[in-house]
Parts: C-alpha cells; structure tokens; sequence
C-alpha cells in the first residue's frame, strides 16, 4: 500500500527520514520508508529492536507525531508500541500523540 495512503502531515514524514537517520548511523541499517506502509512496517520493526538510544528517541519523537488512528493503524499491522512507550516513561521522556 502507497504510503500516501496514509495521509502524515509533513512533520511526521520528516520524522521518519530523522528516524531513517538514525537507524542507518547507529545500526547501519538501510531502509526505504518513503514509498509503501510495508517499508514504513520494516523501519518500525528495527527500530524496536534497536539498542540505540538516538533511534530510540527518534521513533519516540516520530510516534508524538502519528495520530491516534496512525497508531492503531500500525497495531493492526503488527507494530507493539508498548515496550517503546516504557522506556521513555522511564526515562521522562514526554510521548504525546496527536489526535
């Protein structure tokens, strides 16, 4: 499916190209995510499994950016949130999303 399907505003496609980045800097992983939601999945995918907390704050900064039905749309898609969300409450880190 076209990403633009999805509809982000252009502070959440810039999030996920710091995101890309990061990803790519820390782990030296290379993905597209620019193009289908099954690039933007893989992206999310590695991100969570990254140790890096520059990736980690990335995905916080972009998941403050998705909306709530963005969200859910990822949940749907197999995407756990959860272990992401802990960590940066354990850290203070503020994740707002928008609505």
């Amino acid at each position: 499916m076209d990403i633009a399907r999805l509809k982000l505003d252009e502070t959440a496609l810039v999030a996920i190209q710091v995101l890309k980045l990061q990803l790519e800097l820390s782990e030296g992983h290379r993905v597209r995510a620019t193009h289908s939601v099954e690039e933007l999945v893989t992206l999310l995918e590695q991100s969570l499994e990254s140790e890096s907390d520059e990736v980690r704050k990335a995905l916080v900064q972009l998941i403050g950016r998705l909306s709530q039905r963005h969200i859910v749309c990822f949940e749907a898609l197999g995407i756990d949130f959860l272990p992401i969300k802990q960590w940066a409450t354990e850290r203070h880190i503020v994740l707002s999303s928008q609505s």
